[in-house]
């Protein structure tokens, strides 16, 4: 008899993911708690809005759709030392643009659509960016609370 899954890679994803989700629970804590904070925070832009992340999930999903490194590359361990911020625009549910920013000086570290390429709403996107900085010492206060 055949006991290995009939789609095998699925399967792997699947478990590899809820592993993931079990090793960074504490990270992902955290984080979840820096984005209840920044919700206080809302940027929209027509039909634009930024989205804060709050679980492991929220960053394959996006590193997905997008197609870039921001669920294997460790943002989230920064995120919870709190030196950065990752969140994501979106146009509906559907991401345009992922933004890292830099905690250390308050500026726009990375701002990247599909393939780390601009968007056709990139410089909306960094507009929405310098929104999300003008409320610096809000930001600062918060990663001081949940990161120090």
């Amino acid at each position: 008899a055949n006991h290995y899954p009939s789609n095998f890679k699925a399967s792997h994803d699947k478990y590899t993911r809820m592993l993931k989700k079990h090793e960074k629970k504490d990270i992902f804590n955290k984080i979840d708690n820096i984005s209840q904070k920044l919700e206080k925070y809302p940027v929209k832009n027509g039909n634009l809005y930024i989205k804060y992340f709050h679980s492991y999930d929220d960053f394959c999903d996006i590193g997905k759709k997008l197609d870039n490194c921001v669920a294997r590359m460790n943002y989230d361990k920064e995120m919870a030392k709190g030196e950065c911020i990752i969140f994501g625009i979106y146009k509906e549910n559907d991401p345009v643009e992922c933004v890292e920013i830099n905690t250390k000086n308050y500026s726009v570290q990375q701002c990247r659509g599909y393939n780390n390429k601009d968007s056709e709403y990139h410089q909306t996107c960094l507009e929405m960016c310098n929104e999300f900085l003008r409320h610096k010492i809000a930001i600062k206060r918060i990663i001081k609370e949940v990161c120090v």
